[in-house]
Formats: C-alpha cells, sequence, structure tokens
C-alpha cells in the first residue's frame, strides 16, 4: 500500500471573531495521485468537510509538484 498524503487545514481569525480556513493540497508522488488522493480528490473531501463544519469561509491552495526525490 502506498504511502498517504498530508492533508493540511489551517484556520485563522478576525477581531470579529469571523474564521477563514486556508486549505493546502498537494501530491508528492506519482503512486498517490494513481491511488485516489489526487490533488482533485483532496480538494474535493476538504471542502465538504469545510461545508459539513459550516465553515463558509475558505481558499484552497494547491502545489501540484513532486517532490525533489521524484
Amino acid at each position: 500500500m502506498g504511502s498517504m498524503p498530508t492533508l493540511i487545514i489551517f484556520y485563522f481569525f478576525w477581531g470579529s471573531g469571523r474564521m477563514k480556513v486556508a486549505i493546502y493540497t498537494r501530491v508528492s508522488t506519482a503512486e498517490q495521485n494513481l491511488n485516489g488522493f489526487s490533488i482533485h480528490e483532496q480538494r474535493k473531501k476538504l471542502i465538504s468537510f469545510c461545508e459539513i463544519n459550516e465553515w463558509k469561509e475558505y481558499e484552497v491552495f494547491t502545489d501540484g509538484g513532486f517532490s525533489g526525490g521524484s
């Protein structure tokens, strides 16, 4: 079984109590991309997670490159 990608969500709070979420998606190996951990799948799952938690303000950041070891 291949390695799992790291899924990252950052939370930012403003003085008004509003929260904005930054979603970071990345695929570091071709194997991750082929085994259902594509950037598209990560984005879809993390946006769904935000919606389930009623986090309406989010922005997606994507690192589409592969690691230096590839």
